[in-house]
């Protein structure tokens, strides 16, 4: 593998590690707001 190829990497697994973070720090906010968000969540997504 080249070096840029790695730094392609890297950069890669870097921003899918951010992501998650932000997606699990939004459903935590969501957990603390006590907001139910059940009634307006489509049926076929709540399986």
């Amino acid at each position: 593998f080249s070096q840029s190829h790695q730094v392609e990497e890297y950069n890669l697994e870097a921003f899918n590690y951010l992501e998650r973070a932000k997606a699990g720090a939004f459903l935590d906010s969501l957990e603390l707001s006590n907001i139910n968000i059940s009634p307006r969540i489509d049926s076929m997504l709540q399986k």
